[in-house]
Protein backbone atom coordinates (compact mmCIF):
# COMPACT_ATOMS: atom_id res chain seq x y z
CA UNK A 1 0.00 0.00 0.00
CA UNK A 2 1.34 3.64 -0.89
CA UNK A 3 -0.06 6.61 0.99
CA UNK A 4 0.34 9.97 -0.63
CA UNK A 5 -0.89 13.06 1.16
CA UNK A 6 -1.13 16.36 -0.63
CA UNK A 7 -1.06 19.64 1.71
CA UNK A 8 -3.04 21.96 0.26
CA UNK A 9 -3.31 26.10 1.52
CA UNK A 10 -6.36 26.16 0.61
CA UNK A 11 -9.78 24.44 -0.83
CA UNK A 12 -10.40 25.10 -4.03
CA UNK A 13 -13.98 26.24 -5.40
CA UNK A 14 -15.44 25.52 -8.65
CA UNK A 15 -19.02 24.51 -10.28
CA UNK A 16 -20.00 21.57 -12.49
CA UNK A 17 -20.39 24.44 -14.84
CA UNK A 18 -16.84 25.60 -15.10
CA UNK A 19 -16.31 22.06 -15.94
CA UNK A 20 -18.80 21.59 -18.58
CA UNK A 21 -17.40 24.22 -20.03
CA UNK A 22 -13.77 23.50 -19.59
CA UNK A 23 -13.01 26.32 -17.58
CA UNK A 24 -11.54 24.23 -14.54
CA UNK A 25 -9.05 26.63 -12.72
CA UNK A 26 -5.13 25.84 -12.97
CA UNK A 27 -5.28 24.02 -9.56
CA UNK A 28 -8.07 21.64 -10.30
CA UNK A 29 -6.17 20.89 -13.37
CA UNK A 30 -3.26 20.05 -11.18
CA UNK A 31 -5.19 18.28 -8.53
CA UNK A 32 -6.98 16.09 -11.15
CA UNK A 33 -3.56 15.07 -12.78
CA UNK A 34 -2.44 14.09 -9.21
CA UNK A 35 -5.19 12.02 -8.52
CA UNK A 36 -4.93 10.20 -12.50
CA UNK A 37 -1.28 9.54 -11.32
CA UNK A 38 -1.76 7.80 -7.90
CA UNK A 39 -4.35 5.45 -9.20
CA UNK A 40 -4.69 5.11 -13.14
CA UNK A 41 -2.96 2.68 -14.64
CA UNK A 42 -3.74 1.99 -18.71
CA UNK A 43 -7.00 -0.33 -17.81
CA UNK A 44 -7.14 -0.53 -14.09
CA UNK A 45 -6.66 0.84 -10.56
CA UNK A 46 -4.15 1.32 -8.02
CA UNK A 47 -6.17 -0.32 -5.67
CA UNK A 48 -2.92 -0.24 -2.87
CA UNK A 49 -2.46 3.08 -3.31
CA UNK A 50 -4.75 6.05 -1.02
CA UNK A 51 -4.59 9.88 -1.43
CA UNK A 52 -5.19 12.21 0.90
CA UNK A 53 -5.75 16.05 0.63
CA UNK A 54 -5.24 18.30 3.42
CA UNK A 55 -6.38 22.07 3.47
CA UNK A 56 -4.24 23.68 5.54
CA UNK A 57 -6.28 26.84 5.92
CA UNK A 58 -9.53 24.83 6.26
CA UNK A 59 -7.48 22.08 8.34
CA UNK A 60 -10.44 19.56 6.39
CA UNK A 61 -9.53 16.53 4.27
CA UNK A 62 -10.85 14.43 1.85
CA UNK A 63 -9.80 10.79 1.52
CA UNK A 64 -9.21 8.85 -2.00
CA UNK A 65 -9.39 5.29 -1.12
CA UNK A 66 -7.65 3.19 -4.08
CA UNK A 67 -9.86 -0.46 -2.72
CA UNK A 68 -12.90 1.25 -3.30
CA UNK A 69 -13.23 3.48 -5.78
CA UNK A 70 -16.06 3.93 -8.12
CA UNK A 71 -16.20 5.69 -11.27
CA UNK A 72 -13.03 7.39 -11.55
CA UNK A 73 -11.98 7.69 -14.87
CA UNK A 74 -8.55 8.68 -16.67
CA UNK A 75 -10.36 11.77 -17.74
CA UNK A 76 -9.92 15.05 -16.01
CA UNK A 77 -13.65 15.70 -16.57
CA UNK A 78 -14.45 12.51 -14.30
CA UNK A 79 -11.50 13.34 -11.40
CA UNK A 80 -12.80 17.02 -11.64
CA UNK A 81 -16.51 15.86 -10.78
CA UNK A 82 -15.58 13.44 -8.00
CA UNK A 83 -13.60 16.27 -6.67
CA UNK A 84 -15.93 18.50 -6.85
CA UNK A 85 -18.67 16.31 -4.89
CA UNK A 86 -16.42 15.98 -2.77
CA UNK A 87 -15.62 19.84 -1.81
CA UNK A 88 -19.60 20.33 -1.62
CA UNK A 89 -19.70 17.39 0.83
CA UNK A 90 -17.28 19.33 3.05
CA UNK A 91 -18.89 22.52 2.69
CA UNK A 92 -22.25 20.70 3.99
CA UNK A 93 -20.68 19.01 7.33
CA UNK A 94 -19.22 20.45 10.84
CA UNK A 95 -16.46 19.16 12.76
CA UNK A 96 -16.58 16.34 13.82
CA UNK A 97 -14.91 13.02 14.48
CA UNK A 98 -16.12 10.42 11.96
CA UNK A 99 -15.52 10.10 8.28
CA UNK A 100 -18.78 11.86 5.68
CA UNK A 101 -19.29 9.71 2.55
CA UNK A 102 -19.17 11.99 -0.65
CA UNK A 103 -18.98 9.09 -3.48
CA UNK A 104 -17.50 5.68 -3.25
CA UNK A 105 -14.19 5.52 -2.24
CA UNK A 106 -14.29 8.96 -1.22
CA UNK A 107 -14.71 10.18 2.09
CA UNK A 108 -14.65 13.63 3.99
CA UNK A 109 -13.46 15.28 7.31
CA UNK A 110 -13.19 18.17 9.24
CA UNK A 111 -10.45 18.10 11.64
CA UNK A 112 -10.66 21.36 13.71
CA UNK A 113 -7.37 22.39 14.73
CA UNK A 114 -4.01 21.66 13.51
CA UNK A 115 -3.19 19.64 16.90
CA UNK A 116 -5.71 17.13 15.63
CA UNK A 117 -4.48 17.14 11.53
CA UNK A 118 -0.94 16.08 13.22
CA UNK A 119 -2.64 13.21 15.54
CA UNK A 120 -4.29 12.38 12.18
CA UNK A 121 -0.82 12.33 9.93
CA UNK A 122 1.23 10.51 12.93
CA UNK A 123 -1.80 7.30 12.83
CA UNK A 124 -1.55 7.20 8.86
CA UNK A 125 2.04 7.56 8.65
CA UNK A 126 3.02 4.96 11.73
CA UNK A 127 5.96 7.95 11.74
CA UNK A 128 7.21 6.66 8.47
CA UNK A 129 7.10 10.58 6.49
CA UNK A 130 9.03 11.29 3.21
CA UNK A 131 8.58 14.72 2.58
CA UNK A 132 8.70 15.51 -1.20
CA UNK A 133 10.56 18.41 -2.41
CA UNK A 134 9.89 19.83 1.51
CA UNK A 135 11.66 22.96 2.96
CA UNK A 136 14.96 22.32 4.64
CA UNK A 137 18.17 22.38 4.99
CA UNK A 138 20.32 20.33 1.97
CA UNK A 139 22.24 18.04 4.53
CA UNK A 140 18.84 16.35 5.69
CA UNK A 141 17.82 15.53 2.35
CA UNK A 142 17.66 12.16 0.33
CA UNK A 143 18.57 12.30 -2.91
CA UNK A 144 17.53 10.13 -6.06
CA UNK A 145 20.22 7.51 -5.06
CA UNK A 146 19.44 7.06 -1.66
CA UNK A 147 15.88 7.46 -1.80
CA UNK A 148 16.36 4.18 -4.10
CA UNK A 149 18.39 2.25 -1.93
CA UNK A 150 15.59 3.16 1.08
CA UNK A 151 14.25 -0.60 2.32
CA UNK A 152 10.09 -0.61 1.98
CA UNK A 153 9.51 2.60 0.32
CA UNK A 154 5.99 1.63 -0.15
CA UNK A 155 5.58 1.57 3.35
CA UNK A 156 6.00 5.84 3.83
CA UNK A 157 3.38 8.46 3.71
CA UNK A 158 4.85 10.87 0.68
CA UNK A 159 3.70 14.43 1.90
CA UNK A 160 3.74 16.97 -1.09
CA UNK A 161 3.18 20.61 -0.14
CA UNK A 162 1.06 22.81 -3.14
CA UNK A 163 1.21 26.40 -1.44
CA UNK A 164 1.33 29.97 -2.67
CA UNK A 165 2.52 30.68 0.02
CA UNK A 166 5.75 29.03 0.83
CA UNK A 167 6.21 30.04 4.57
CA UNK A 168 2.88 28.85 5.80
CA UNK A 169 3.95 25.25 4.49
CA UNK A 170 7.31 24.84 6.17
CA UNK A 171 6.03 26.47 9.42
CA UNK A 172 3.66 23.35 9.08
CA UNK A 173 6.08 21.16 8.57
CA UNK A 174 8.34 22.25 10.84
CA UNK A 175 5.85 21.69 13.64
CA UNK A 176 5.55 17.87 12.31
CA UNK A 177 9.73 17.62 12.93
CA UNK A 178 8.71 18.49 16.65
CA UNK A 179 7.03 15.22 17.12
CA UNK A 180 7.98 13.13 13.88
CA UNK A 181 10.89 12.26 12.76
CA UNK A 182 11.13 13.44 8.62
CA UNK A 183 12.77 12.36 5.62
CA UNK A 184 12.70 14.75 2.61
CA UNK A 185 13.05 13.97 -0.93
CA UNK A 186 14.56 16.20 -2.95
CA UNK A 187 13.74 15.71 -6.63
CA UNK A 188 14.27 19.16 -8.78
CA UNK A 189 14.48 17.63 -11.92
CA UNK A 190 10.94 16.54 -11.75
CA UNK A 191 9.13 19.30 -12.05
CA UNK A 192 5.71 19.14 -11.54
CA UNK A 193 3.37 17.67 -8.61
CA UNK A 194 1.98 14.74 -10.91
CA UNK A 195 5.27 13.56 -12.46
CA UNK A 196 6.52 13.32 -8.66
CA UNK A 197 3.98 10.94 -8.20
CA UNK A 198 4.53 9.02 -11.26
CA UNK A 199 7.94 8.86 -10.45
CA UNK A 200 7.55 7.26 -6.97
CA UNK A 201 4.78 5.23 -7.98
CA UNK A 202 7.81 3.65 -10.71
CA UNK A 203 9.99 3.39 -7.87
CA UNK A 204 7.84 1.14 -6.04
CA UNK A 205 6.96 -0.89 -9.01
CA UNK A 206 9.99 -1.39 -9.87
CA UNK A 207 11.61 -2.71 -5.88
CA UNK A 208 8.28 -4.61 -5.64
CA UNK A 209 9.35 -6.25 -8.89
CA UNK A 210 12.57 -7.15 -7.23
Amino acid sequence: MVDFLLLIEDIPYYSKKDIDFGLNPLEIYRLSSCIRETFCLSYSIRKQNNLFLLFYNNISLIKFQGNKLRFLGSDERSQALLLNKAINKLNEIKINHKWNKSTPGIIVKKLGDFQKALQFIKEISHNKIIIVNGYCENHLSLNHKEFINLKSINEYLYILPIFHNESKASDFISLMKIEIDLKFLMLPKVKSIEDKILFINFIIDQQLLT
